[in-house]
């Protein structure tokens, strides 16, 4: 009798075990082909990116051939003049930069003392 319940016992963990070993199998093969899977989607955008850059490169290749030019601007009312002045901090990291109209002489003696104290030069 002992043996017997031995038996059923034995039977029953290794059926369990063999259950659980085959969904391990499928879970880990699974995960196999998820992983396969993101390998080629990374491969494709990795791919992608280096077309994108490789069009940025000419792109900016392209635009450094460009002279760029500065625009001068004079305001009707002096307000507006102001008020773009104020403003112009939100320009900051654009590329696009006011300066204040200096005569030669004036710029020369800004543009030294920057160089010199940047901290006290707005």
């Amino acid at each position: 009798m002992i043996k017997e319940t031995f038996d059923e016992v034995k039977d029953k963990f290794l059926s369990s075990v063999v259950k659980r070993l085959k969904i391990i199998e499928c879970n880990i093969f699974d995960q196999t082909k998820e992983i396969e899977s993101l390998h080629c989607q990374i491969t494709s955008k990795d791919k992608e990116l280096q077309d994108l850059k490789t069009k940025l490169n000419d792109s900016e290749k392209h635009i450094a051939h460009k002279k760029i030019r500065p625009v001068i601007v004079r305001f009707i009312r002096r307000q507006t003049k102001s008020d773009v002045k104020r403003n112009a901090k939100l320009l900051k990291g654009s590329g696009i930069f006011l300066n204040k109209d200096l005569t030669k002489l004036n710029a020369e003696i800004l543009a030294s003392v920057r160089l010199k104290d940047p901290e006290t030069v707005e």
